[in-house]
């Protein structure tokens, strides 16, 4: 069979069309799917080295103050913290200008080593008062976190706000409260 030179080109076109479509199907398509995937993983390891730096940024800037509640020691139990908590609370809203409503104690929770203690607090005050008093609270040499805070109006059109808090402090429990551990491997 002899071929014209039309269908000769007609027969390496189509070799060269079936040739690219092989081509992209066994090659090009997997080493872009491959490279996609490639720059995907680039991110998520920019994005976790990013957050590590600003983790390791954050504790050296946490570090002074950490060193400085350790040095000061953190309550062995949780009544001290508890009792700690709730007299600077008072004398803080006291300094703040606003009226102690409710000062009461919440859950205590276990996050080893830690001994997590709530705090309930309802006060009531002017815009000011309640500024300078969640001001203390972010001071504070004691180590607290405002887990919720609301504030609400009395009174409409009047600077008589109603504040809420709920409050957490760690204590480090007393390791002579806990019992001692038997001897493992031995005869008794």
């Amino acid at each position: 069979m002899v071929l014209n030179k039309r269908e000769k080109y007609l027969g390496i076109g189509m070799a060269v069309a079936v040739g690219v479509l092989v081509l992209d199907y066994w090659v090009l398509t997997p080493f872009f799917d491959s490279w996609d995937a490639a720059q995907k993983a680039d991110q998520t390891a920019m994005l976790a080295i990013t957050k590590g730096n600003n983790m390791i940024a954050q504790q050296k800037r946490l570090a002074p103050t950490w060193q400085q509640i350790l040095q000061r020691g953190l309550p062995g139990s949780a009544s001290a913290a508890e009792s700690q908590t709730l007299h600077a609370v008072a004398d803080w809203s006291q300094t703040a200008g606003l009226s102690l409503i409710s000062l009461k104690s919440e859950r205590t929770t276990q996050e080893p080593p830690f001994q997590v203690i709530g705090l309930g607090v309802s006060a009531s005050g002017t815009m000011q008062g309640v500024t300078r008093f969640i001001w203390a609270l972010e001071k504070s040499p004691i180590p607290l976190r405002i887990n919720e805070l609301k504030v609400n109006s009395r009174k409409d059109g009047t600077d008589d706000l109603l504040l809420t808090i709920s409050l957490s402090t760690l204590c480090m429990p007393d390791v002579q409260d806990k019992p001692a551990k038997p001897a493992s491997g031995g005869m008794q």
